[in-house]
């Protein structure tokens, strides 16, 4: 299906679907904005794309901070910054699944992330592309969800 306008919780589903049903919060929001042919033009940035996606995301997982119990529970986290699509007999209305009762994923606050971000990046300065600083919030988004500082700068490279 064609979407336009705002991104929409049928538009994740289809990506995630493609994507295998399961796949890490980066990857979903490449394959939605490319399914779309780019970022709409509604959008300031790319990142606030992103961040739109990601708010999608979390609005409809139980794991989430940001579920509320009005509404169907469509994703599941299964690790750090990565979801699943969940079987359609397991959607619905669910409670909410606190962090400690999920699997102990811990919330980065941050400031951690962006000094996890700078000691990484003051280490490996020589061998990181000088454009790796425009993805700087991406980063920092990416570990505050739990993402491993190398494997954040990977998706970058």
């Amino acid at each position: 299906m064609s979407y336009t306008g705002s991104i929409v919780v049928e538009e994740i589903i289809e990506a995630l679907t493609e994507l295998g049903k399961e796949a890490d919060v980066l990857s979903i929001q490449e394959r939605v904005i490319k399914r779309r042919g780019g970022v709409p033009s509604h959008y300031a940035s790319d990142r606030t794309c992103k961040q739109t996606i990601q708010a999608i995301i979390e609005n409809y997982c139980p794991e989430s901070d940001k579920y509320r119990e009005d509404r169907i529970a469509y994703f599941s986290r299964v690790d750090r910054g990565r979801y699943r699509l969940l079987p359609k007999n397991e959607r619905g209305y669910k409670e909410r699944q606190y962090k400690e009762d999920h699997i102990g994923l811990p919330t980065i606050k941050r400031s951690s992330a962006k000094e996890m971000m700078s000691a990484h990046y003051k280490a490996n300065k020589q061998s990181l592309p000088k454009s790796i600083s425009d993805n700087r919030d991406e980063i920092i988004s990416l570990l505050m969800q739990g993402v491993k500082v190398e494997d954040a700068f990977k998706k970058f490279l």
